[in-house]
């Protein structure tokens, strides 16, 4: 029996990005088929949508608020607290930290501090950002 929450057939994912350039985004259709290789039972595609970076977070904050959020999305650091707190992302944390082929201790604890509220994680940071002062 599956557990709740649980299809009982593969889904396919739409996931919203930022970018058009065609290298990247073929890159991420790799890492993607790569991904429903290794795991059949659960997906059967991953669909990259391009939203333009200026229309980026009122694209993607009018699809869930019509109902039509993607199932995986880019969100900008800045605007990180707005999107925890508002109840639209799933907590991460017992999926990554439940899977024994994955460590969870790797992961940077600062670099989840933008994306944390109170034991849960609601998004997952695939790159850090430098931020660097200049001297004037």
């Amino acid at each position: 029996m599956d557990e709740p929450g649980t299809p009982s057939e593969p889904v396919d994912l739409r996931m919203t990005v930022w970018t058009a350039d065609e290298s990247q985004l073929a890159l991420f259709q790799e890492i993607a088929d790569e991904y429903v290789a290794q795991n059949p039972e659960l997906v059967s595609s991953v669909t990259f949508e391009t939203i333009p970076f200026e229309d980026y977070t009122t694209s993607l904050t009018t699809q869930l608020a019509g109902g039509n959020a993607p199932d995986l999305a880019w969100i900008l650091e800045s605007y990180a607290p707005e999107f925890v707190s508002s109840g639209a992302l799933v907590d991460l944390r017992p999926a990554l930290e439940g899977n024994e082929e994955y460590d969870f201790d790797d992961l940077v604890p600062s670099a989840l501090s933008l994306w944390e509220d109170g034991d849960g994680l609601y998004a997952y940071p695939f790159s850090n950002s430098p931020f660097a002062a200049l001297r004037r």
